[in-house]
């Protein structure tokens, strides 16, 4: 059985390790995260260790080594966005839809990240559903976007 990512490795033969970050958003692209056994198979091919591998991609915030849940929900941590807070949007949804911090839900309906900064000062604190972003002035809007989240099950 060929693994996913077995196709975008033989687009690469001749690549060196200044390919690997286009390799790895490539098969994230593909399988909706890096497997384990990706980056043994890339550390192969590209004569790079695992641990180095894992020491250059988890520099980057849009890699990531799990699968996220159905809904992939972001807040975002960045000064602003965490200066006016006016609830503990992190507790809150940990509470409300049971999945921790860097996680998903055994039931793999949501999984939750904080981010350092999404970009979107003005519009802050933010969070994100699958990309379709959300601004979080009280916990009235909070509520109303776990709603929304829950609904679309």
């Amino acid at each position: 059985m060929a693994n996913d990512y077995e196709e975008i490795l033989s687009k690469y033969r001749s690549a060196n390790r200044m390919d690997l970050i286009p390799i790895l958003q490539e098969i994230q692209e593909q399988n909706g995260y890096i497997s384990e056994k990706a980056i043994r198979d890339l550390g192969k091919m590209l004569d790079i260790s695992t641990t180095g591998i894992y020491s250059i991609a988890s520099f980057y915030d849009g890699l990531h080594f799990n699968p996220h849940g159905k809904k992939h929900i972001r807040v975002c941590n960045g000064t602003s966005c965490f200066i006016n807070r006016q609830v503990n949007i992190m507790q809150v949804i940990e509470e409300e839809l049971m999945v921790k911090n860097g996680e998903t839900s055994a039931d793999g309906k949501y999984s939750l990240e904080l981010v350092d900064c999404m970009g979107a000062c003005h519009s802050g604190p933010l969070l994100a559903v699958n990309n379709e972003y959300h601004s979080v002035r009280s916990e009235k809007d909070l509520k109303r976007i776990i709603e929304m989240i829950r609904s679309d099950e």
